[in-house]
């Protein structure tokens, strides 16, 4: 196909109808001016070929393509191509025509067509048609338009690979793979419906079929069963109705007989009872008379009443006794103990100031010998450098006055030790004397500190017993305190209670209950239970008014407990019971509650859930106020009570009821019961609280009795021990023996004072002697160098004050620890005087008090001894008359028996006579039944002799009960089952799994073939790649080619990018000279046109198309370029038409046919100027 003539219509800048004929089969040129309509001559020929990408065309939309886009006038557009169609080898399929005429037509605003040889054809026909021949719209690397080369450049390796696949028309293996896939995804939607409804219809359909398949034939078996069963039931009770029949027969007349006992009974009982009360008027008769005869024993029992309250008050005083003295010999210990604490510490204190004493003294007179020393040093520098010392007059000045005062010091030191060596004399005699006399009297001590020893281990011993015992004092004032405060606790608590309790009076519940009667399970009265948030005290008349009488019902565990009270105890009025294990309420649902907040918007609330109780209590609670909602007005209150049809009390005590009646207009009886009774319980609670604790305190105490025994025990026997280790301290303190021991310790403690004193008058000999010497050595030194030896004796002035100023510092730290601890001494010592003198006092009293509680004990004796005497004389007078009261005894037990016989024979006879109209009652009954069953089921009277017989109406193994209960069960099993049985549902059974049949056999024909196209895709893909590396290296080598020819010495290629695959992309490698080049960025804007034009026209050499369209792709070449490319078009691409826009003449010149565009007017223009030169 060649373009052989083009026919323009107002199209872009051709207006009007433009002939441009005569087209060169092989190389065409159009030049002009810039604006002259040159490009649009090849914009027309793309528009008819199918192109719909506008960019290329250098438009926006279709419209405008029309000459100045409808504004001039023409609305209408029109381009129509002359093909010759006489090449056999370039002919499009199923059109055979010397010539092909294709037009194209556009009519604003949106209207195009095509015609083909003057006929209307779909644009898809003329799009196949162009495609036959290798012009692919789709891809049209024909049409190199204006800007193609620089694409061309920045082109990535992935599009320029996309150009090879143009090239090698893999497109096709897409197009087809596309298509493979279009089929797959229309074979996997249908899988997806296949499964959509065998999951979602067929399998639930079926599995409902079965289900309802199952139920219909386990419907029908029901049925049988249920006729069976009901056959087995009318026959049993048919049976049983005869049984009781003659059973009621046998009972009339055996209570009948019973009846006729009975009254015979009573008679006789009558006749016993009337001669036993005659002897005991007679007896009473007789005792009365034996005790008109004297006074004598109510005289003795007004005697032992007496004698009774005496000995309740002496019981009290020795009790009162009893805890002073033991109050009082607790304080006696307590300061016997810290007086021998005070006592312990005071020996050690004692020794502490002693001490203190000692070092103080040695301190002082270590300071006054510096001073000493200080103040002759002194005086020797004054008389060293005046000739005239501070004490001149007394001893002399300078070193000779010195060395005489040393020598004065020396001679007293050897008088004083000769003094202190005498009196050391003399002591060791002493103790030589008392020594002697304490070994004569050592036999005599002996025995007294044998006994003080033997004391005090027996002390000790007492004393660890009674601190490991588990008890102490302290342990015992707690127990006693916190037992006190609980009890006086109880006792608040309790008159607390009683005072509440006046103001509930209704509310309490008092009996008289006999004996061995469970207390605990009589709860009280339900008003008692009900405890109420202060929160909710507005509601109380409204819970008063929903609780009505029940509110003062009593409250018991069982109907025995109630039975038990109204048969065994003397009720003050009537009662109502509640039992908890018997009581049933029709309570309000949750589910009914919630409704009813819902409808309400929660104005209306459960009475039930307004108050609080014990949770056994609940039954109880729920039967009184279960079934009531307590509502805030009375609009609420008629919203639940005739919407709902529940009851309901506004809180001003008005009551709705669901059948319609009001009640209401005043206060009902009790209001305020419920706020009044709050406080009772919590009084309630502390008691019940403070008992309890009460209980674990006696408790604790009846655990620790023995313990608490033990200790009181050995607490007395330890203030024995100690008050008898005291006398006999006394006793060897104050005799022979230890005085001569205390002379001598006394003794032996001044021998050791003496010989410490006789050591240091030695020393003061000693330091005296070398202070003399010392003295002497200075004196000569002194003639030899004055000078040195003043300066040497001013320093050591100067430290010796240093030194006494800093020992002065300690020395009156020492003072005044000294006079502290001496104080504390004092004040311990005090101490210890003032606690025995209160240990005295408190030794008398107790003493005291001993003595009285002996005298209440002697009196206590005397007073029971008197007692138990006048006991004896009233028990003979009473023995006397004891015989009368035995046998009136024994006549009333016999007439309070047979009375209880009597009536017991009158409840017996009564319940005889019930018994025996009940039995005529059930007989009647029993026959009407039989004979109703007759009458509605004829199988009876049939079957009858086979009732009881083993098989169907076998009745070993089940009752009455069992049978009904069984045929209401499979009743109301049938009733429901019926509902839902579909007799239909095997025939739709056997139509659904033939349609899963066959929807599982067209699923395994579509996965069959979704196999093979994945087959056949992967052969494409295979047959694609091996296709394109063919291709790409033929285009490769083309590409050299073109650019030697173009750029002579110079090479390029395509290679596969470093690392990766050819599927990945390609890239474009230049060599100039002998370099490969890195990068395109390394030529030069005309070398790099001419790299995208030999790529190019290497991609069109490959598959040359019929037809080539280029505009300006010359615009960056010079003119021997230019001349280059014409003269490729004329060699390498014989058989192909091009059609080129070009300025430059290198180009143009090479074409065989040259047109010039030129605009005037406003309108474009095109002449044919003929073939040029290069032709």
């Amino acid at each position: 196909m060649r373009v052989k003539e083009l026919v323009l219509d107002g199209f872009k800048s051709y207006p009007s109808r433009t002939i441009i004929s005569n087209w060169d089969a092989s190389f065409n040129a159009i030049t002009g001016l810039n604006g002259s309509g040159k490009s649009n001559i090849l914009d027309a020929i793309a528009w008819v070929l199918g192109i719909t990408d506008f960019k290329v065309l250098r438009s926006d939309k279709q419209a405008d393509l029309v000459y100045k886009r409808g504004n001039a006038g023409i609305t209408r557009c029109s381009v129509s191509i002359i093909f010759d169609n006489t090449d056999p080898t370039n002919t499009p399929e199923h059109v055979s025509t010397a010539e092909i005429t294709v037009t194209r037509t556009f009519t604003l605003p949106n209207q195009t067509k095509y015609l083909l040889n003057g006929r209307k054809a779909d644009q898809k026909v003329i799009h196949d048609m162009f495609q036959s021949v290798g012009l692919n719209i789709n891809n049209p690397n024909f049409v190199i338009l204006q800007g193609k080369i620089t694409k061309v450049l920045n082109m990535k390796p992935v599009e320029i690979l996309s150009m090879i696949e143009e090239a090698a028309g893999t497109r096709m293996f897409e197009t087809k793979k596309q298509s493979a896939k279009k089929t797959m995804a229309k074979k996997e939607k249908r899988i997806q419906e296949i499964h959509s409804a065998i999951d979602d219809d067929i399998k639930p359909k079926l599995a409902r079929l079965r289900e309802e398949n199952k139920a219909y034939h386990e419907w029908v078996k029901l049925q049988d069963q249920l006729d069976a069963t009901l056959k087995k039931c009318r026959a049993l009770e048919w049976t049983k109705a005869q049984e009781r029949i003659a059973k009621m027969a046998d009972e009339h007349a055996e209570k009948k007989d019973e009846l006729l006992v009975e009254r015979e009974g009573i008679d006789e009982d009558a006749r016993q009872v009337a001669e036993t009360e005659k002897r005991k008027r007679d007896l009473v008769k007789q005792r009365d008379q034996e005790l008109q005869k004297g006074g004598k024993i109510n005289k003795l029992r007004e005697q032992a009443e007496k004698l009774t309250s005496k000995l309740g008050e002496l019981s009290g005083k020795i009790a009162v006794c009893e805890k002073s003295s033991k109050e009082e010999s607790e304080k006696m210990v307590a300061a016997e103990k810290e007086i021998s604490e005070l006592e312990d510490a005071l020996g050690s204190q004692r020794e502490h100031v002693e001490d203190l004493q000692k070092s103080h003294q040695k301190l002082k007179d270590e300071q006054d010998a510096r001073q000493s020393q200080l103040h002759n040093d002194e005086n020797l520098l004054q008389s060293l450098l005046t000739g005239l010392g501070k004490d001149a007059d007394q001893n002399g000045g300078g070193y000779l006055g010195q060395i005489a005062a040393a020598n004065t010091r020396l001679t007293q030191a050897r008088t004083d030790e000769e003094t202190l060596t005498r009196k050391l004399d003399m002591k060791s005699r002493e103790v030589k004397e008392f020594e002697a006399k304490c070994k004569a009297q050592e036999k005599d001590a002996g025995e007294g500190k044998k006994r003080l020893d033997a004391l005090k281990k027996e002390l000790e011993y007492l004393e660890t017993s009674l601190s490991k015992c588990g008890w102490d004092a302290d342990k015992e004032a707690k127990f006693n305190e916190d037992l006190n405060h609980l009890r006086g606790e109880v006792r608040r608590l309790d008159m607390q209670r009683n005072q509440a309790r006046n103001g509930t009076g209704g509310l309490d519940f008092d009996y008289q209950s006999p004996p061995n009667f469970d207390r605990s399970k009589v709860r009280g009265t339900v008003g008692r239970w009900v405890k109420l948030d202060e929160a909710h005290h507005d509601k109380a008349l409204a819970l008063e008014t929903a609780a009505g009488g029940r509110l003062f019902q009593v409250i018991i565990d069982d109907e025995r407990v109630g039975k038990a009270l109204l048969t065994q105890c003397k009720l003050g009025k009537r009662t109502m019971f509640i039992p908890l294990n018997k009581i049933e309420s029709k309570s309000i649902t949750k589910p009914q509650e919630t409704m009813v907040r819902n409808q309400t918007q929660g104005k209306a609330v459960l009475a039930l859930s307004l108050i609080k109780y014990p949770e056994e209590l609940a039954p109880a609670m729920a039967y009184v106020f279960g079934n009531t909602f307590v509502c805030e007005d009375t609009e609420t209150a008629k919203i639940v009570a005739f919407n709902s049809k529940h009851r309901a009390v506004t809180v001003q005590g008005d009551v709705y009821e669901p059948s319609g009646t009001l009640t209401g207009g005043s206060a009902a009886r009790g209001s305020g019961i419920l706020v009044r009774a709050q406080e009772f319980i919590r009084a309630e609670e502390a008691l019940a609280a403070a008992r309890q604790g009460l209980e674990r305190i006696e408790e604790q105490g009846r655990q620790t009795q023995s313990k608490r025994d033990a200790f009181s025990q050995l607490q007395r026997n330890v203030e024995m021990k100690r008050h008898e280790l005291g006398l006999a301290e006394g006793a060897v303190a104050g005799s022979d023996v230890a005085r001569v021991q205390h002379d001598l310790a006394a003794a032996k403690e001044a021998i050791t004072q003496l010989q410490a004193d006789v050591k240091a008058a030695k020393e003061k000999q000693r330091l005296t002697q070398a202070e003399v010497k010392k003295l002497e050595q200075d004196m000569n030194e002194f003639k030899d160098n004055k000078e040195g030896k003043i300066d040497e004796l001013r320093k050591d002035i100067s430290k010796k004050k240093a030194l006494i100023q800093k020992h002065d510092v300690l020395f009156r730290k020492h003072q005044i620890d000294w006079r502290t601890a001496a104080a504390e001494l004092e004040s311990a010592e005090e101490s210890i005087e003032r606690n025995k003198t209160e240990l005295e006092t408190m030794s008398t009293s107790k003493a005291s008090i001993q003595q009285e509680l002996k005298k209440l004990r002697t009196e206590e004796e005397r007073v029971h001894k008197e007692h138990d005497d006048l006991g004896i004389k009233l028990a003979k007078e009473q023995e006397k008359v004891s015989r009368f009261d035995k046998e009136l005894g024994e006549l009333d037990e016999f007439i309070k028996s047979s009375k209880d016989t009597t009536a017991n024979r009158e409840a017996r006879i009564t319940k005889l006579q019930k018994d025996i109209e009940d039995t005529e009652n059930q007989k009647t009954q029993a026959a009407d039944f039989a004979r109703r069953l007759e009458k509605e089921y004829q199988f009876i009277m049939e079957d009858k002799a086979m009732f009881g017989q083993p098989g169907v109406y076998d009745f070993s193994d089940t009752d009455v009960k069992t049978l009904r209960d069984l045929l209401t069960k499979l009743d109301k099993t049938n009733k429901t089952m019926k509902k839902k049985i579909n007799e239909k549902a095997a025939h739709m059974m056997s139509d659904a799994e033939k349609r899963d049949e066959e929807l599982g056999r067209n699923l395994n024909t579509i996965l069959e073939d979704r196999r093979k196209i994945e087959e056949k895709m992967e052969d494409i893909d295979q047959s694609k790649k091996e296709t394109l590396e063919t291709v790409w290296r033929k285009v490769s080598d083309d590409f050299g080619d073109i650019f030697r020819e173009l750029l002579p010495g110079n090479t390029a290629k395509l290679q596969v990018q470093e690392g990766k695959d050819l599927m990945d992309g390609l890239e474009v490698k230049v060599q100039l000279g002998t370099v490969w080049k890195q990068s395109l960025t390394e030529l030069s804007g005309g070398q790099r046109s001419l790299i995208a034009l030999s790529l190019i026209m290497a991609l069109l050499q490959y598959k040359p198309a019929p037809m080539y369209i280029l505009d300006e792709i010359d615009a960056a070449l010079d003119l021997s370029h230019t001349q280059h490319i014409g003269h490729l078009f004329r060699t390498r691409f014989k058989g192909s038409q091009f059609i080129v826009v070009s300025l430059k003449d290198g180009l143009f010149n090479n074409a065989n046919t040259l047109f010039r565009a030129r605009f005037h007017d406003g309108v474009s223009i095109v002449e044919r100027i003929g073939r040029t030169a290069g032709r």
